[in-house]
């Protein structure tokens, strides 16, 4: 099977620079160094390494130890006081992209602790939130900021839609990964334990706390499937200070791992995801009221849970719970259904867009990211990616025609004409950029796909990486590369495969060969079938055509074609091969 992973993408910069949060490490007055409360930002795109400036309003009570770094901490405050200032930051663009941000809070004494985490960005963590009113895009407490999924183990920060993941029927549901961010905004480290408690439930404009999350239950079919359920342990929950040193500012990220419902249980059938929910608690101890700032109410006309017999009714109760405590954040996201016993392909999109009088085109590099294992018919090391595997590109029509008029231009491809694709038959390709699609916007689609006529693959990871060249010279980046993480893993060789992509060049690309390379007088062309090209033409590297050959299809199976060179001048040049279905475009070099 294989799953793809888009790993990063530094198209960021292009983006519009943005201070998404100001807020302080903890409320405290009176904190002693090193732990005093320190002003923090969030800051979305733009280039690294930013300049901050901090700049106080004349009602400020406060100062900082220095006003143009990141985080600057406060040194003199009151007892109680209040904490404005207004951030400008400039990023490292040749024009630099700027942005500003206000910040009111106040700071108080205090000899007690306090766990929390932000329902959005927006929240200045005082309870109730003072921004709960605010319109939902703007302030979305349905999507905090502090807990989100990963389909791997991997500590990253951005959340991924969970996966419901099986191997195939006789092995375990693969894990998923939930992290929460948990900070101390108290005055003292905590003593007593605090606890942490997770849930899942299928989403709905009207969720009710706390029985969608813990006990009811839906028929589908002839079973009865749980709307919802707690993730962590019920008589068992993660203690928090087990983690790390919570004094105040401090913060922890807990990784819990989990496993995704299967979104085919409860009859969908979509292509995206099944809406669902995550929720966290923290709590001070096990029993209602849990220790929380207000108390939490319970949905009207609804099972009141053990424990909770001394809870309220309250309409809207999930909502008012989260808004009025520090201690309740929610995330809304997707589960998604991926089926293993086919999964042979995966599918990315991506954006491209030529500048303005520039050259260049989409430069392609897939190798293995460790190259040396020790598994299977592979003994001594990874197989190159397209030895077991075809990456697959889909271009609107518009950038097709403009592509093929100036003649399929690139190397390390072919262009299958029954779909309009362009197939990367190489490890290192090339597709240069057509004119006249100056500052056009096109959705690059990219598919992997494993040959299916290949058995007892390596469990192994691929790194492609996709860059935007604008000088073919120098290969200088003009917007940066996107990486994904091809995951292959060995997958029953019995079991039955989805064909997704038209098949023909896929086999026929890894037996045509242009050879020597690179040549002196001659090279040779060979294909499984080479009865079947009916045409080739050289071009030279800016896509002029030097030379062109035709071919009657009579010629015997396997036979190559051998194409004189001695007249052409030293350089790189490309060899366009036409059969009736498949053209492959070969990069070769004069010397």
């Amino acid at each position: 099977m294989l799953a793809l992973q888009m790993k990063n993408c530094n198209q960021s910069s292009t983006l519009p620079l943005a201070i998404d949060q100001i807020y302080l490490s903890h409320n405290c007055s009176g904190v002693s160094s090193p732990h005093e409360p320190t002003l923090n930002a969030s800051i979305s795109n733009g280039i690294k390494d930013f300049l901050y400036f901090w700049e106080p309003f004349p009602s400020n009570q406060v100062t900082l130890d220095n006003d143009i770094v990141e985080k600057p901490k406060v040194i003199s405050a009151q007892s109680e006081s209040d904490v404005k200032y207004k951030l400008t930051v400039y990023d490292n663009s040749e024009e630099p992209k700027v942005a500003t941000k206000t910040f009111y809070g106040q700071l108080k004494p205090g000899n007690t602790d306090n766990l929390a985490m932000r329902d959005s960005y927006l929240d200045d963590m005082q309870e109730p939130n003072t921004h709960a009113d605010w319109l939902s895009f703007t302030n979305n407490i349905w999507h905090s900021p502090d807990i989100w999924n990963r389909v791997h183990g991997d500590k990253g920060s951005v959340h991924e839609n969970p996966v419901y993941f099986k191997l195939n029927e006789t092995t375990p549901q693969a894990n998923n990964y939930i992290y929460t961010t948990i900070r101390n905004i108290g005055c003292v480290e905590p003593t007593a334990p605090h606890y942490l408690r997770l849930y899942w439930t299928l989403a709905s404009p009207g969720e009710k706390w706390a029985e969608d999350w813990t006990t009811k239950t839906v028929r589908f079919g002839t079973n009865d499937l749980p709307i919802g359920r707690e993730i962590t342990d019920p008589t068992n929950p993660i203690i928090i200070n087990n983690y790390g040193s919570l004094y105040p500012g401090a913060e922890v990220t807990i990784e819990k791992s989990w496993l995704p419902f299967n979104p085919k249980d409860y009859g969908w059938s979509g292509t995206q995801g099944l809406a669902a929910c995550l929720l966290a608690r923290i709590e001070e101890s096990t029993s209602y009221p849990f220790g929380m700032a207000s108390q939490e109410y319970i949905e009207n006309n609804t099972t009141v849970p053990s424990g909770w017999q001394d809870a309220p009714f309250e309409d809207h109760a999930l909502k008012k719970n989260i808004i009025n405590n520090n201690n309740i954040i929610t995330r809304n996201m997707e589960v998604r259904w991926v089926n293993q016993l086919n999964k042979r392909s995966d599918t990315s999109t991506v954006l491209i867009k030529k500048r303005t009088g520039g050259g260049g085109g989409i430069r392609i590099d897939i190798g293995p990211k460790n190259p040396i294992i020790n598994i299977g018919n592979f003994p001594n090391e990874t197989p190159a990616y397209s030895f077991i595997g075809n990456t697959i590109i889909f271009l609107p029509e518009d950038f097709i025609n403009r592509w093929l008029a100036e003649g399929m231009q690139g190397y390390g491809i072919s262009y299958n004409s029954s779909d309009k694709s362009i197939i990367v038959s190489q490890d290192s390709a090339m597709i240069i950029f057509p004119s006249g699609i100056d500052d056009k916007i096109y959705f690059m689609n990219v598919v992997f796909q494993l040959i299916d006529t290949l058995s007892n693959l390596p469990n192994t990871q691929y790194i492609c990486t996709m860059r935007q060249i604008d000088n073919l010279d120098n290969y200088q980046e003009e917007t940066g590369a996107v990486n994904f993480l091809l995951n292959v893993s060995n997958t029953d060789q019995n079991l039955s495969k989805t064909k997704t992509i038209n098949s023909i060049g896929e086999f026929k690309l890894n037996n045509l060969e242009l050879y020597p390379n690179p040549a002196n007088s001659f090279i040779n062309i060979s294909y499984s079938n080479a009865s079947e090209i009916e045409n080739i033409k050289i071009m030279d590297g800016f896509g002029k055509l030097i030379k062109e050959y035709s071919f009657n299809n009579s010629e015997s199976k396997t036979l190559a074609k051998t194409i004189a060179i001695s007249e052409l001048n030293s350089g790189l040049y490309f060899a366009i091969i036409s059969t009736k279905d498949l053209l492959f475009s070969k990069k070769f070099i004069k010397q």
